[in-house]
């Protein structure tokens, strides 16, 4: 191994070690850092004829990586960016992220055929045609299933019973699903959105301005059903809030590298006086995770369901020189109170709860978290 690989090696782990903690100040960057020259040193001493620098490149940088956030890529030159997430959905009804090591399925699409066979939010994809996840980061995870393949054969594992099983995923190629709407005769109103489509505030004003226009509605309480919406983004947060809270401060975006981005409402949204519940799961992730957090501390609504996972937030992708990218978390968000959103799950105020041997379906689910929402005693003044 030449001496000018082995600096173009020191310096491109150092260099990413130095990059990241500028960007999103983890400290503990520099530990894995600091390793560097010891493992140059061990691959020139033991394994020179055996690993090629340009094999061993990667894994530094994805072990630089690890140290930030699991869900953290490399990708390599050749690989072009995608809306991975956006694809992996609509193609196959899945959400994935990275957890315990393993690929781990953050939302399954409602109505996806395999769901009562087991494919169910919260299990880990331990293997994907053979190959297992452990061993491939998140960009490469959701690049196998971009694969052109019909059909993919998947291992599950369920915690925390350690249960495996087997199945075989078709595609389902999955249409935008529009927002739902269900009024009960106690003046209850539920709202269904899984996931931001486009004109998802139309609908949502549309339904809305119906229900106010009966003369027998009464005053509405609201309920927005955000269960399994794991996408959606920081323009589908604030145009959410421009609906259902009051004008003042929505939160701060907070980076190493930029001033921080203040998030505010100019005026009172057209929802904002109604009673509002927002119900949430472990699936509930991103631009609707963030809202319900948001709502729920400026005292806007009240959450019905289970703690959501509180992922972190925003994920960019940035150019090396050589080609090669990195995805990387560089934006945390700043509740209205100061709180950092992320620093622990986002807990509801009614908690359903799921008997692991024999989850809850759809409906049952459902009902109770409504009987919840009946029985709350609702302030006579919204705060927020």
């Amino acid at each position: 191994m030449s001496i000018k690989l082995k600096m173009a090696a020191l310096l491109a782990g150092v260099s990413v070690v130095l990059a990241l903690s500028a960007l999103f100040g983890q400290g503990n960057l520099f530990e894995a850092g600091r390793d560097v020259p010891e493992i140059l040193h061990l691959v020139d001493r033991a394994y020179v004829d055996k690993v090629e620098m340009q094999e061993l490149m990667p894994g530094m940088y994805q072990g630089a990586l690890d140290e930030v956030d699991e869900n953290a890529s490399f990708i390599d030159a050749e690989t072009a960016v995608q809306p991975w997430d956006e694809l992996v959905y609509r193609k196959w009804g899945l959400v994935l992220r990275k957890r315990n090591g393993y690929a781990y399925l953050l939302a399954v699409t409602p109505n996806h055929p395999l769901r009562e066979q087991g494919l169910q939010p919260g299990k880990y994809l331990r293997k994907i045609n053979g190959t297992t996840t452990r061993t491939l980061n998140l960009v490469a995870i959701r690049n196998l299933l971009l694969d052109n393949q019909p059909e993919l054969t998947v291992e599950l594992v369920n915690r925390p019973d350690g249960k495996e099983s087997r199945l075989i995923l078709t595609k389902v190629d999955l249409e935008p699903t529009r927002v739902g709407r269900q009024s009960f005769q106690d003046g209850l109103h539920l709202f269904s959105l899984p996931e931001f489509h486009q004109g998802f505030d139309a609908d949502l004003k549309k339904f809305v301005a119906e229900i106010v226009a009966d003369p027998k509605a009464g005053t509405p309480r609201l309920v927005l059903d955000l269960r399994n919406n794991a996408l959606g983004n920081s323009h589908d947060f604030v145009t959410l809030a421009q609906l259902f809270l009051r004008k003042g401060k929505l939160g701060t975006w907070q980076s190493k590298k930029d001033d921080p981005r203040t998030l505010s409402l100019a005026g009172d949204g057209p929802f904002a006086s109604f009673d509002l519940f927002v119900l949430i799961n472990q699936s509930t992730s991103r631009a609707a995770e963030w809202f319900a957090a948001a709502a729920a501390d400026r005292g806007a609504a009240v959450l019905v369901g289970e703690a959501s996972l509180s992922l972190a937030p925003v994920f960019e992708v940035f150019p090396l020189k050589n080609g090669a990218k990195l995805e990387i978390p560089t934006r945390r968000l700043i509740l209205p109170s100061g709180r950092t959103f992320g620093a622990k799950p986002l807990k509801p105020n009614h908690e359903i709860t799921q008997p692991e041997q024999e989850r809850l379906d759809d409906q049952a689910w459902l009902d109770q978290a409504l009987s919840r929402v009946r029985g709350h005693q609702t302030a006579d003044k919204k705060a927020g």
